[in-house]
């Protein structure tokens, strides 16, 4: 499938900004770069050689992860990481063909080559791209209507200060089912903070700049669930590389040790 025939107008803006800034060499580079990405054949050793080849400073580093976030997906999902993320949702559900919701999946790019891998993958977004078979379903709504179907619930790079994600998290846990998040954890730009439990800033100082005791913070907002650090869980696993400036990594929400759902213990884990 060829990345620029996926009516996808940002993309090609992100493509015309690189032909200018790069030789023709390098442009060859980051065609096949989004070309590898696209079709889910992407090595972390290919990453890394043709990513390095396009990034010689900042401003050309950042031009080929716009690019790549433009035409391909915010996160990296090497081959090596789809690996490892289907041996984790065998963990988390020990069962053969486990059931795996993704949502916010954009062009469903994910849903091939993780279906290769034997997983159930259902993509769904609130607005699928043009001409993909991902279905158009909000989060809250998409896990409402497949409970009982499904074993996981995945979202790569859920929207930075998203008003939903919070609910989400707990509606999985309610129900028992590990929800995988790719991105940057608290104080970075994936989710709200409410989601990973963190104050920022301006939370924790006043209008003056002075630390708020902390018993005068107001409480969080209710987390029925913890969020772990996949590498821990799983060691070994094969993370999502990083572009120059972006920290997001792979990481598991299970519920509280104490809910009436399966603990980490009965996941494998």
């Amino acid at each position: 499938m060829n990345v620029y025939n996926n009516n996808n107008k940002r993309g090609m803006e992100a493509l015309a900004h690189a032909r200018g800034r790069y030789t023709p060499l390098q442009m060859r580079d980051l065609e096949l770069l989004l070309q590898l990405g696209y079709t889910g054949e992407l090595s972390e050793a290919a990453f890394h050689s043709l990513s390095g080849m396009l990034s010689s400073d900042y401003l050309r580093s950042f031009v080929a992860r716009d690019a790549y976030t433009s035409s391909v997906s915010w996160a990296v999902h090497t081959e090596e990481w789809q690996e490892d993320l289907r041996k984790l949702v065998a963990r988390l559900t020990s069962r053969t063909y486990p059931a795996v919701l993704e949502i916010g999946a954009g062009r469903g790019l994910l849903g091939a080559p993780m279906r290769k891998r034997g997983l159930k993958w259902v993509c769904t977004d609130i607005d699928p791209a043009l001409g993909s078979d991902v279905q158009k379903m909000g989060a809250l709504i998409a896990v409402r209507s497949y409970l009982g179907e499904i074993d996981v619930v995945f979202a790569s790079w859920i929207p930075y200060e998203a008003e939903w994600d919070l609910e989400l998290a707990n509606l999985c846990a309610d129900n028992g089912l590990p929800l995988v998040i790719v991105g940057e954890s608290g104080g970075g730009c994936t989710g709200s903070e409410a989601l990973w439990g963190y104050r920022s800033f301006s939370d924790r100082y006043d209008d003056e700049g002075d630390e708020i005791p902390e018993e005068d913070l107001p409480e969080l907002p209710e987390r029925r669930f913890k969020i772990e650090y996949v590498g821990e869980l799983m060691p070994g696993f094969r993370d999502v590389p990083q572009w120059d400036g972006i920290r997001d990594h792979t990481y598991c929400a299970l519920p509280e040790k104490g809910s009436t759902c399966p603990l980490r213990g009965g996941w494998g884990l």
